[in-house]
């Protein structure tokens, strides 16, 4: 982040030390002490909640880390101790005061777009913040350098080691972030139900919470509507739990108006509609399904609206409704009706000054875009998509006039894509590659919206991702995607030297493997294969499968054979040399690289195996070479049963049922059931040698 001194000599240093108040000419500020009184956080019951959560979080990460236990005042009545006061700009008497005496020039912050001030103050160290969550930052700020803090804590499990000094030099300015909104859709989270409780399609709001949290640590801003559980809605107290900390809701693509439309139907049916999803022939039902949800969610003030139409199960409009224009032109017109009835709805319940909306070019609504007939709203956020496959921005706003819109653009980007999440894949380096181009190059710096799937499995995506929306600048320098992720290695597993380079090395290459062909495209690939072969009854019908099987690159999966057979030894030798890594890291953060680091390593190696296994097998039985058939249908088979061990020892502590969630979604290539894919090679072995018994 770029700090600039607000000390005209010499740099302030202020030294958390776990020990009695003292102050020297200035100098050093010590908090906490065993014996002499401790410093206090200034937090008066008028205080926004922002602000409230924002030290809870703080005093927690404070405890974590030192074992002590910092306490809250409402009113200062001793003024020779050191008073942490979080407060913002023109919202606090006492922070008022200092500015007037010219104590702290806060006109850096005044109404500027999530900007603070951290300084020290005679006995106050000052955070001062333009609105609640900016406080919060702040804080976040000091407990990531003080406290050795990682933001992403509820998902690493990582606790920093216990300091009885923690330092904090100089004064700290931030002018407010590269993207103004950014957040998280948490797609398809299949890990995520079941986690906590056997219900189905279930998440807590326990569950939420951590995940609202890890968005403010995160320095995100936005979080997304659910999208098929709990019926896609958040419960009153997770609702209210956003806005408390002074985060805003919106939804994503297929969620206009902040509603789930899968549940058009039984909306319909409690009040009396027909339950056809359309415009033409059914829009009082549209109007009064938006409507119910426009009206609950304007009593909270930070919402961003997604506008325009798509349909149930990700579709577009015109595949579902059989009354609507097919032509793009005359749909964009139609489009451009219905969006002003949707603003008209918002404008009933929402001052129009305070309306954001954002129109998501997914699928069709792209296609709409294009035609050049879109009427939006000045306040419209124009959100381009991108191929979702492989986290590249497909298209930008490369027109004078769109880069110079009103209501601005922005980017909604796959941190992992769909349901799966059993592997990370987008490395630092093409998120720096991705985001340079349309936030630096075409201003795309309105709106982000990661999807990041289940949390757990992509820490460094996810810190990465939200590193480069909150301040750009660093990330400008050559190569330093390098840097982040070493420095992130370097804390997460406390290694140096050659561990470090050792554990960057790796991380690197997993990535250069996973990136151009995801494991989760060669399970979707392969495993059809597989099923056809089981499920055929006719050994005549099964060999024209294997006859006809071949596993060749396309745009969407770009799954090869020669990929597959050139990448096998590399994920081998790969996986050799991060089992010999573990020397490198202290025994209380190997954990840690199991679960993190081995166990997608493992899943990408193994599903490697399973297609070349499966290949092999297949090109066996076709010489009815019936000992070849076993062995590879066995060595496919060992790699998934080895991923369903290794999954077996990250399902420890909190992280009991984790993967429970995979067996509710039916069968669906896009989850790695590696039990269930284990004991259907053990069939498809069976058919094979019968084919081979067969053609003999």
């Amino acid at each position: 982040m770029k700090r600039t001194s607000y000390l005209k000599s010499t740099i302030l240093t202020i030294i958390f030390l776990l020990t009695a108040i003292s102050f020297c000419n200035g100098q050093k500020i010590k908090i906490i002490a065993p014996r002499l009184e401790n410093a206090v956080i200034y937090l008066p019951e008028t205080a926004p909640n922002g602000v409230k959560y924002g030290c809870a979080d703080f005093i927690t990460d404070a405890k974590e880390a030192t074992g002590q236990q910092l306490k809250t005042v409402s009113k200062i009545t001793v003024n020779n101790r050191l008073i942490i006061l979080p407060a913002v700009v023109d919202n606090d008497s006492i922070l008022n005061k200092l500015e007037k005496e010219g104590k702290i020039d806060l006109s850096g912050v005044r109404g500027k777009w999530e900007a603070y001030l951290i300084q020290q103050v005679a006995n106050y160290l000052v955070i001062a913040g333009s609105c609640p969550r900016a406080v919060a930052y702040g804080l976040y700020e000091i407990s990531e350098k003080s406290f050795g803090t990682d933001p992403l804590k509820l998902w690493t499990d990582f606790i920093p080691n216990h300091i009885e000094t923690a330092t904090w030099t100089g004064s700290s300015y931030f002018k407010g972030p590269t993207v103004k909104y950014r957040g998280y859709f948490v797609n398809d989270e299949n890990y995520l139900i079941n986690w906590k409780i056997e219900l189905d399609k279930v998440v807590e709001p326990e569950v939420w919470a951590k995940i609202i949290e890890t968005v403010a640590r995160t320095r995100g801003n936005f979080i997304a509507l659910p999208d098929e559980y709990n019926k896609g809605y958040f419960d009153h107290e997770t609702r209210l739990l956003i806005e408390n900390r002074d985060l805003f809701l919106t939804g994503n693509h297929l969620q206009g108006m902040l509603v789930q439309t899968m549940n058009f139907p039984e909306f319909c049916q409690k009040n009396g509609f027909s339950p056809v999803w359309s415009w033409i022939t059914n829009k009082q039902a549209l109007l009064a399904f938006w409507e119910e949800k426009v009206k609950y969610n304007a009593q909270f003030k930070n919402n961003i609206w997604p506008i325009g139409l798509r349909a149930m199960n990700d579709r577009d409009y015109s595949e579902v409704d059989e009354a609507a224009p097919k032509d793009p032109k005359e749909l964009a017109k139609l489009t451009n009706i219905i969006i002003k009835a949707q603003n008209d709805l918002l404008k009933k319940y929402i001052p129009e000054d305070q309306i954001v909306t954002t129109f998501t070019m997914r699928g069709e609504p792209y296609q709409l875009y294009k035609t050049g007939l879109l009427e939006l709203p000045k306040h419209c956020i124009l959100v381009w998509g991108d191929a979702g496959s492989w986290a590249e921005l497909r298209d930008l706003p490369t027109k004078a006039e769109e880069q110079k819109r009103v209501g601005g653009n922005g980017i909604y980007y796959h941190v992992s894509y769909c349901d799966n999440q059993y592997v990370q894949w987008v490395s630092p380096k093409k998120i720096r590659q991705e985001f340079l181009k349309g936030v630096n190059n075409y201003k795309m710096s309105e709106y982000v919206m990661h999807n990041v799937g289940d949390i757990r499995e992509l820490p460094l995506s996810i810190a990465a991702g939200f590193d480069i929306l909150w301040n750009i600048e660093p990330w400008q320098t050559e190569n330093y995607d390098q840097t982040f992720t070493a420095n992130w290695i370097k804390k997460r597993f406390e290694v140096k030297g050659k561990g470090e380079k050792a554990l960057l090395n790796i991380q690197n290459r997993y990535f250069e493997l996973e990136q151009d062909m995801r494991a989760t495209s060669i399970i979707e690939v392969v495993r059809p294969s597989v099923v056809k072969v089981i499920k055929e009854t006719s050994l005549e019908k099964v060999e024209k499968i294997l006859l006809e099987t071949k596993f060749e690159a396309e745009s969407r999966f770009r799954v090869s054979e020669a990929q597959l057979k050139m990448n096998e030894p590399k994920w081998a030798q790969l996986k050799i040399e991060a089992y010999k890594a573990v020397e490198f890291i202290p025994k209380n953060r190997q954990q840690f690289f199991y679960d993190y680091s081995l166990l997608h390593l493992q899943t990408s190696v193994a599903v490697n195996r399973y297609a070349m296994g499966v290949r092999r097998a297949i090109d066996a039985a076709l010489v009815s070479d019936k000992d070849k058939v076993v062995s590879e249908c066995d060595y496919a088979k060992n790699a998934m049963l080895l991923v369903y061990e290794k999954r077996n020892q990250a399902m420890h502590g909190q992280w009991k049922n984790w993967f429970r969630g995979d067996y509710l979604w039916g069968d669906n290539n896009w989850f790695l059931r590696p039990d269930v894919f284990a004991n259907e090679i053990e069939t498809f072995k069976k058919r094979l040698l019968e084919y081979t018994n067969k053609s003999k």
